[in-house]
């Protein structure tokens, strides 16, 4: 699975878009008064402005495997705190032979730069936007995990993810090059435990599906 484009939420559609576009340093597509689109690799990111509560999201990038210390440098010359978990600054997730290192937006989204080994992105030195080959994990928050992911595969023919893991309160579809991260409502997120909520999202695939949650 592959996400072409990505829509979310935000309450500052301008702070947004400061924090993208010069701290991520990721590419304008294009602009209106209500929404913004970037490039992240593959992916089309786009925001559009909401006057509901401030949403926040789990958004991760895949990055190129030999970038992991320089995308850790680059956060922190952007002056942009690294989340740890359990005093490391960078998670390892064997089962899914990838590693990540996690930071905030300026919407308390948990952003999430993940190499993934089994993919073999490769991309010379130094780190910037072209690193990132794409938009590669969105959180999917829902009240009620099971029904929703065999929603997914059923109408959407998303598979489980072949490395799991498949649970009541969290499960994941797709394949390395794209996933959808189905989270029960309050869940923590890793790695700060931030309890998810429900915002809306919509992913649009390589096969053109509509995905709206």
């Amino acid at each position: 699975m592959h996400i072409k484009k990505l829509t979310l939420y935000t309450a500052n559609l301008q702070e947004t878009k400061l924090f993208y576009t010069q701290k991520l340093q990721l590419p304008l597509l294009s602009e209106t008064v209500d929404s913004i689109d970037l490039k992240a690799g593959s992916t089309i990111l786009q925001f559009k402005i909401t006057t509901d509560a401030s949403p926040f999201y789990h958004i991760a990038f895949t990055i190129a495997e030999n970038m992991l210390e320089e995308s850790t440098a680059f956060i922190r010359n952007k002056e942009l705190a690294i989340l740890p978990y359990e005093g490391n600054i960078h998670i390892d997730f064997p089962n899914w032979n990838a590693k990540s290192l996690y930071f905030h937006d300026n919407n308390d989204s948990i952003l999430e730069f993940i190499v993934r080994y089994d993919l073999q992105y490769i991309v010379p030195l130094p780190f910037n936007a072209k690193a990132i080959a794409s938009v590669s994990e969105i959180g999917i928050v829902v009240d009620d995990v099971t029904t929703v992911a065999n929603r997914l595969k059923n109408d959407h023919h998303i598979p489980f993810f072949s490395k799991g893991p498949v649970r009541d309160d969290f499960t994941v579809m797709g394949d390395d090059h794209g996933l959808l991260l189905v989270c029960a409502t309050g869940r923590g997120w890793l790695p700060t435990g931030q309890p998810a909520e429900k915002h809306p999202v919509v992913v649009i695939d390589t096969e053109d599906q509509e995905i709206r949650m």
